[in-house]
C-alpha cells in the first residue's frame, strides 16, 4: 500500500510538473504562434507586374487588441521571407483593415516569395505566402533566318511588348558555336517595338551558326530564343 502510495505521489508530482511546463511554454510560444500578434492575409491577386517591381496586397484581419505600428511586404528569392529580408512599408490602410503596397528592387525574370506583414507592440504578423515571377525587359522573340545563301542570311526578330521601358536599341547576334550575346558578332537595327529584319554578312560557307534577336533598354539586354542555320556550301566554280 505504501508502495502504491509513493508511486501515485511521483506520478502526480510528474503530471503537476508537466501542467506547469506546458503552461509556461504556452505561455512563450502563444505570442510566437500568432495568439496574440496580428492576424494578417496575403491576397493571391498581383497586379501590374514589371522587370523590377510587382504591387501586392493585403489585410490586418485582427490586431489581436493591439495598435498596428507598421505593415507591408517582405520578400526573397529563397526561403520563408521575414521583414529581416527585404521589406517594404505600405502608407494607406482602409477601415477593413486592407493595404497595397509596390514591392520594387527585384530583378527582371526571378521568382520571388512575398508575404503581407503587420507589426504591433506583440510582435509581427505574417499572411499566407506567395510566390510571384517578374517580367523580362522585353517580350521578344527571333524569327527563323531565311534567304540563307553561303555567306549571308536575313535574320530579325519581333518585340512585343516593352513593358514601359523604352528600348533604345534591337538587332541580332550570331555565333558559332554556343549561345550568342552582343559581346560576339552583332548587328543593330533601330529601336522600336515591332518586327524587324537585317542581314547578316560576312559567313563563312557550310557553317552552323547560332542567333538570337536582342533588345537594349535602362535596365539592361534581353534576349529571344535561340535559331539555327547552316549557310550554303561555296558556289561550284567549274
Amino acid at each position: 500500500m505504501k508502495a502504491f502510495y509513493t508511486h501515485t505521489k511521483h506520478l502526480y508530482f510528474i503530471a503537476i510538473s508537466v501542467i506547469i511546463a506546458g503552461c509556461f511554454f504556452s505561455a512563450c510560444d502563444f505570442e510566437s504562434d500568432g495568439m496574440v500578434i496580428p492576424l494578417v492575409t496575403t491576397s493571391t491577386t498581383v497586379t501590374d507586374y514589371s522587370p523590377i517591381s510587382v504591387v501586392c496586397s493585403g489585410k490586418v484581419i485582427n490586431n489581436r487588441g493591439a495598435a498596428i505600428t507598421s505593415y507591408g511586404f517582405c520578400w526573397s528569392s529563397s526561403g520563408i521571407p521575414t521583414i529581416k529580408n527585404g521589406k517594404i512599408e505600405a502608407t494607406e490602410m482602409d477601415s477593413l483593415g486592407n493595404f497595397t503596397a509596390k514591392v520594387m528592387g527585384l530583378e527582371s525574370k526571378r521568382a520571388y516569395n512575398i508575404r503581407a506583414y503587420a507589426i504591433s507592440k506583440k510582435g509581427a504578423g505574417y499572411g499566407k505566402l506567395i510566390t510571384v515571377k517578374t517580367t523580362p525587359y522585353s517580350t521578344i522573340d527571333t524569327k527563323p533566318a531565311i534567304n540563307v545563301t553561303s555567306t549571308s542570311a536575313d535574320c530579325g526578330g519581333d518585340i512585343s511588348f516593352d513593358y514601359g521601358l523604352e528600348i533604345f536599341e534591337k538587332g541580332v547576334c550570331w555565333k558559332v558555336g554556343s549561345t550568342p550575346t552582343i559581346e560576339d558578332f552583332s548587328l543593330s537595327f533601330g529601336a522600336e517595338t515591332g518586327d524587324y529584319t537585317v542581314t547578316v554578312t560576312g559567313l563563312k560557307p557550310s557553317t552552323t551558326y547560332m542567333v538570337r534577336a536582342y533588345s537594349k533598354c535602362v535596365l539592361g539586354v534581353e534576349y529571344g530564343d535561340l535559331e539555327v542555320f547552316t549557310t550554303l556550301a561555296p558556289p561550284s566554280t567549274k
